[in-house]
């Protein structure tokens, strides 16, 4: 008889042998196997035994077992699910288990199911070697298995699928044409498409130019609240984030994520209401589509990408990270990621390309160590030459921090190269950059540079396009040295290849204790070159000083002043167009103006703005467990006024030179607000009609910023409550021009109207949340948005202040209210819900009398005076909803 066999005999005897298990031991085998078959296999379709009635709580467990033969029930065909199993009925179920996973070669165990195995393998030894079966063959399988289930579980995934549609619809509320006769701008035509975003008009004069509103003296269609723009349209966009965790040994990490992105929408909304694309399928990146003027309506996009990969070495904690790079460790001051267009963030995208930074303590109580970091990534572009050559822009640098007092204090050194270089297997060409972008500061050749300084020909040959012209500034033929004034033609060159060389120090330590006391210093250097090929370079400083204190526990007070010099890193970086908009909106808020919207820079420009010195501070005060406070507040001004340090007229440094009429700055001036000064602002000086300067005032702005929140509970435990919000920000320029009384007559007006400015964005908010239930939020509010005052760094309304005998007035006038109502909803831990429906009514109250003649300022195009500039007005809806799913 075999062993089977016999213990089958024993079962049918009903003897309960010596050392019964009951159920207390018998749960944890049961729950074990019935997971390893739930895994396994699918149960069949084996009847069941008749004392088991369907609705009973083992019935699916004793209905698994039964269909892999694991129990057999007794001969009458019964369970007898209500006796307690002896220790031989239950080392025939083990023996059973054991050999089904041999045969299968079970991996889906945990380590814990088979410990509670291997527990009764071993209680239960005398009865299996009874049966026949040797205990330690079968101890051998279990670690085989165990062996098996180690490997499995050196692997484990997480992932997120999100998606995003966004629905937006504008009509014009204003006039219809920019002029009844001879209109440059359609408003019916641009409210909702993508020219009134900032895009390339189809028709009329201008055709073909793109939509600026300081060269059209119009304001283009957006979100005064984001500074995106806005357009009819449905935009529908997923990414599903897929990441692989694996444990190499046990001193390597190591893994991997993989994306999958889709936009099945408007391309327009889609680009800047969507969700943000992983690196390289980003349009603000330049690596996907939707560069051209005319992006294709609802054109799908779909791309999987390798994002990053990463290593972790645990003895050293020691990173290396290939791909998009999420964490970076430099100063802002030095290097800060690309700044995203993108409404829902995140506020910055990716690095791409190669870094690895460690932590290597220098103690055993590791109270000091050193930090580091070793990075090289791309940088963004649009910068498209001749017959269509472009840069391969990188920067490379890295940084080490030496920590003390466990991380109290810390000394950060920070070093950065950047370069346009060759790309396509092309030679690298001079001035594939227009220096247009730069807009009210133009960058002209510097004395030194001109076309007979440098020898003629030899030097300048080419110019844009060509691969050895030493000038800073290509010019698009060899002979100019640079034209103002002359319609038509353009107003200067191009830079490229550039190259530029950062490297910065900071201090920051922490006190703790009474007070909290914090102290936090900064300072950087950069030496530019705006084209490689050229000996010219310009250099920069900038600086920071910040302390902070806590007197009481509720109440944090920071104070810093900064200084960023006008030549501090000017590496020219242009965000890729999205579906050919060059103007990308505004950044608003409390970094209004920190930047061009269509440019952004190597170091952080909202902390630290070019051309501003001043102070800056926050109050925080936590007044209740349930309340806050936040008051932000800045007052900068230019650390240089923006009178141009190069001008000259034709002739006045010798004959030919320079060969044309040069006005503007030297490589490397930027200043974001503060155009350079009207021509009319110069007096002549011997032959040099451009030489006196009869004012050079400096402007200045201040911020202020007030927010507050508070939580009235709905229940004892706290876990509902209706929230009470509201926010207000201001944003003044100011710089002051008498021009007018300096230099009487139409052309005093004429420069004054350009040199003034009065610019003011202010934006309020209201809002309320309401808990419903714990996981169900209704959200409402209002929300008034303003953009007014004279700023006019192009002239175009100088020929109005002319006619009204003043520059007192507002030539932008915009104000956006923005009502809005939605909900946010947890549907599960791992399941997230939200919706905002906003309605927009935007009106222009600029005065109907103003009038503009639009400039570009670039190629010297003037148009036709625009008699009914004013209003442009539209009002509209926008509904935006996303869906997202971890695990």
């Amino acid at each position: 008889m075999n062993s089977m066999a016999r213990l089958s005999s024993q079962m049918t005897r009903g003897r309960a042998l010596p050392g019964e298990i009951g159920g207390v031991v018998l749960k944890p085998l049961i729950r074990t196997i019935c997971q390893l078959l739930v895994l396994s296999c699918t149960v069949g379709a084996a009847p069941l035994f008749p004392d088991v009635p369907d609705n009973h709580w083992a019935h699916d467990a004793v209905k698994a077992l039964s269909a892999k033969g694991l129990v057999e029930g007794y001969p009458d065909g019964t369970f007898k699910g209500d006796r307690a199993a002896s220790r031989w009925e239950t080392a025939m179920i083990v023996a059973r288990i054991l050999a089904v996973m041999e045969k299968t070669h079970a991996t889906f165990a945990t380590k814990s199911e088979l410990a509670e195995l291997q527990k009764l393998t071993a209680a239960l030894r005398e009865e299996l070697d009874a049966l026949g079966v040797r205990v330690d063959t079968l101890e051998a399988n279990v670690e085989g298995i165990d062996t098996r289930v180690t490997e499995l579980e050196r692997i484990s995934f997480y992932g997120i699928v999100e998606a995003r549609v966004s629905m937006q619809s504008y009509q014009n509320e204003g006039n219809a044409f920019s002029d009844p006769t001879d209109a440059l701008l359609n408003y019916n035509q641009l409210v909702g498409t993508l020219p009134g975003t900032g895009g390339r008009l189809a028709s009329g004069p201008a055709a073909g130019l793109n939509f600026d509103p300081f060269a059209m003296g119009v304001f283009t269609v957006n979100n005064l609240r984001t500074g995106r723009p806005i357009g009819n349209g449905t935009g529908f966009t997923t990414k599903a984030t897929l990441g692989i965790n694996l444990k190499v040994s046990s001193d390597v990490d190591a893994g991997t994520e993989l994306v999958a992105f889709t936009s099945q929408g408007n391309n327009l909304v889609d680009f800047y209401y969507g969700l943000s694309a992983p690196y390289l399928s980003n349009v603000f990146t330049g690596q996907s589509g939707g560069g051209g003027a005319q992006p294709l309506n609802h054109a799908p996009f779909t791309r999987m990408t390798l994002d990053n990969f990463w290593v972790h070495h645990k003895p050293s904690n020691t990173r290396l990270r290939v791909g998009s790079l999420t964490e970076i460790h430099f100063d802002e001051l030095v290097y800060q990621k690309q700044y995203n267009p993108g409404a829902f963030g995140p506020k910055f995208l990716n690095s791409y390309g190669l870094q690895a930074f460690g932590d290597v303590p220098l103690t055993e109580d590791e109270s000091q160590s050193l930090t580091w970091e070793a990075m090289g990534t791309l940088l963004a572009d649009r910068n498209i030459g001749p017959a269509g050559a472009s840069y391969a822009n990188n920067a490379v640098g890295g940084n080490l921090a030496y920590n003390f007092h466990r991380r109290k204090g810390r000394v950060r050194f920070n070093f950065l190269r950047a370069a346009n270089d060759a790309s396509g297997g092309v030679a690298r060409q001079v001035g594939l950059i227009p220096v247009t972008v730069l807009g009210p500061t133009p960058w002209v050749n510097p004395p030194g540079f001109y076309f007979n300084q440098l020898g003629g020909p030899n030097n300048t040959t080419g110019g844009v396009g060509s691969l050895g012209d030493k000038r800073p500034i290509a010019m698009p033929t060899a002979g100019n040295d640079g034209i103002t004034g002359i319609p038509g033609t353009s107003n200067f060159g191009n830079v490229g290849p550039q190259g530029q060389t950062m490297g910065g120090v900071s201090l920051r330590y922490l006190w703790g204790g009474d007070w909290n006391p914090r102290l936090q210093a900064e300072y950087a250097h950069s030496d530019y070159r705006p084209n490689q090929n050229s000996s010219y370079n310009v250099s920069g400083d900038a600086y920071r000083i910040a302390a902070g204190v806590t007197p009481i526990e509720a109440l944090e007070l920071d104070l810093e002043y900064l200084a960023v010099d006008p030549t501090y890193d000017p590496f020219l970086l242009q965000i890729p167009p999205a579906g050919g908009i060059l103007f990308n909106g505004l950044r608003l808020g409390e970094s209004f103006l920190s930047q061009r919207g269509n440019l952004y820079s190597l170091h952080d420009t909202e902390i630290y703005p070019h051309n501003r010195e001043g102070f800056r501070g926050k109050v925080r005060w936590d007044y209740s467990d349930q309340g806050v406070l936040l008051f932000k507040f800045g007052f900068l001004d230019q650390r240089q006024p923006s009178l141009q340090d190069v001008r000259f007229s034709a002739n006045s440094l010798g004959v030919g030179t320079p060969n044309t009429p040069v006005l503007g700055f030297s490589p490397g001036f930027t200043d974001p607000v503060f155009g350079g000064f009207s021509p009319f602002t110069f007096a002549a000086q011997g032959g040099n009609t451009l030489a006196v300067p009869l004012e050079a005032p400096s402007g200045s702005s201040d911020f202020y910023a007030i927010t507050a929140q508070h939580d009235f509970p709905l229940n004892e435990s706290q876990s509902r409550a209706v929230t009470l919000r509201a926010n207000y920000n201001s944003t003044r320029f100011e710089r002051r021009s008498s021009l007018s009384s300096l230099l009487l007559g139409p052309n005093g007006l004429r420069g004054e109207n350009v040199n003034r400015v009065d610019l003011n964005y202010t934006g309020w908010e209201l809002g309320v949340d309401v808990d419903l239930t714990e996981t169900f939020t209704l959200k409402g509010g209002y929300g008034q948005y303003t953009f007014a005052g004279h700023y006019d760094p192009f002239g175009v309304t100088s020929e109005y202040a002319v006619l009204a005998g003043t520059t007192q007035f507002d030539n932008f006038n915009v104000e956006q209210q923005q009502p809005f109502v939605g909900f946010d909803y947890a549907v599960s831990d791992a399941i997230q819900w939200d919706l905002t429906a906003t309605l927009f009514s935007t009106r222009d109250k600029a005065s109907p009398a103003i009038f503009t003649t639009p400039t570009f300022a670039g190629s010297n195009q003037v148009f036709t005076p625009q008699r009914t500039a004013h209003p442009f007005s539209y009002d509209g809806i926008m509904v935006n909803s996303s869906f997202t799913l971890t695990f």
